[in-house]
């Protein structure tokens, strides 16, 4: 990745910084699972859901809020190292700007989040439980992939069909 210093200007008249991403040669998470659960290999995806829980206290740890994340910004590359991708919903914290007009993909993403509420940490733990859980669940019942998932669209969880709704 290269940081590029007051590269994009704003309507506004700012400048700011652009990241310029290293291409990622790989599937994407949901492909990934896809690919593990056709070959029998579903207790791999525990591992993966650990690699992941790992990589987002790092990254919250230093201020690194990933504001979209799920199935298709989470990708497994060829070295079988996990990477997010897709930076525009990025937020690091005591930045001046948050970003802001994306709420992120609906099946990943609490019910109260909206466009004009910037990422909050809250946000970031919300989604990562959706994909962790995810993860360790069709570990323990790959069955759930064909029940639940949605190709494209989600992992297990569907906003449509209140999984993200708690009744209590």
């Amino acid at each position: 990745s290269t940081m590029h210093r007051k590269a994009l200007e704003l309507k506004d008249g700012e400048k700011i910084d652009m990241l310029m991403m290293d291409f990622v040669n790989g599937d994407t998470l949901d492909d990934y699972v896809s690919n593990i659960l056709s070959r029998g290999d579903a207790s791999q995806l525990s591992i993966v859901a650990e690699k992941f829980r790992s990589i987002v206290n790092e990254l919250v740890t230093i201020g690194f809020y990933h504001g979209d994340i799920s199935h298709s910004n989470l990708m497994i590359d060829e070295t079988g190292r996990l990477r997010f991708i897709d930076y525009d919903s990025v937020y690091i914290h005591g930045a001046k700007n948050p970003a802001q007009g994306e709420a992120g993909h609906p099946n990943f993403q609490h019910p109260s989040r909206t466009t004009s509420r910037f990422t909050r940490l809250e946000d970031v733990y919300f989604s990562a439980l959706v994909v962790y859980v995810s993860l360790h669940a069709l570990a323990k019942s790959p069955e759930l992939w064909d029940s639940h998932h949605s190709m494209g669209d989600n992992l297990i969880f569907q906003r449509s069909r209140d999984d993200l709704i708690s009744d209590a």
